[in-house]
């Protein structure tokens, strides 16, 4: 428990320690336990929250499968920065790479939680939607940058990059998305004239 504690604070506090650590460690089962935990916890927070009481019956499901969905997102990022890695001349494993993005991962899944909190201090202080809504993408953007600096630093203390060269396997990692969803799109386009 004190790991997983220390895990989580070097995150916030001390990233670069926390995924020298963590790839010391290699401990996949705390950070899949984690990522697991704190997903099911953030679907329960969106699904029951008094905010989203309009969504329909299939909004629901989907908010209910968002641990899974988080789970495939989050071992195709890492598929596809392991790739990018490697491109590059990475000397990470695939499990390297799994552990520092379910480690930055932590901070989506703390964002709902902090989003939440926020959120109902903003609706019971009763203020304009409009700020509410200006307030929710200034939160949105910290916590998205948050993750990809995490994704930068935990690139660079896995691969054994410089800075640059880990922004350069994200990129990579970028185009390899983009290749695979413009493949995707032609052949659902193509299916469809079938």
């Amino acid at each position: 428990m004190t790991k997983l504690v220390r895990y989580i604070t070097g995150i916030i506090a001390n990233p670069v320690s926390a995924f020298r650590m963590v790839l010391v460690d290699k401990p996949f089962v705390i950070v899949f336990s984690m990522v697991i935990v704190l997903g099911i916890a953030g679907s329960a927070i969106v699904y029951f929250s008094p905010s989203t009481s309009s969504l329909t019956t299939e909004d629901r499901i989907i908010v209910l499968l968002f641990p899974v969905i988080g789970l495939l997102l989050w071992f195709v990022l890492s598929l596809l920065l392991y790739l990018g890695g490697r491109r590059l001349g990475g000397k990470a494993t695939f499990k390297d790479i799994i552990l520092i993005t379910g480690m930055a991962n932590t901070v989506l899944i703390m964002f709902v939680f902090i989003s939440y909190i926020l959120l109902m201090l903003i609706r019971f202080a009763h203020i304009e939607v409009l700020s509410h809504i200006a307030i929710s993408i200034f939160i949105d953007c910290i916590f998205i940058l948050w993750f990809w600096v995490l994704i930068i630093i935990g690139t660079r203390e896995a691969q054994g990059f410089s800075p640059g060269r880990a922004i350069g396997a994200i990129i990579i990692a970028a185009l390899y998305a983009f290749a695979i969803l413009v493949i995707l799109l032609l052949t659902s386009h193509l299916l469809l004239k079938i």
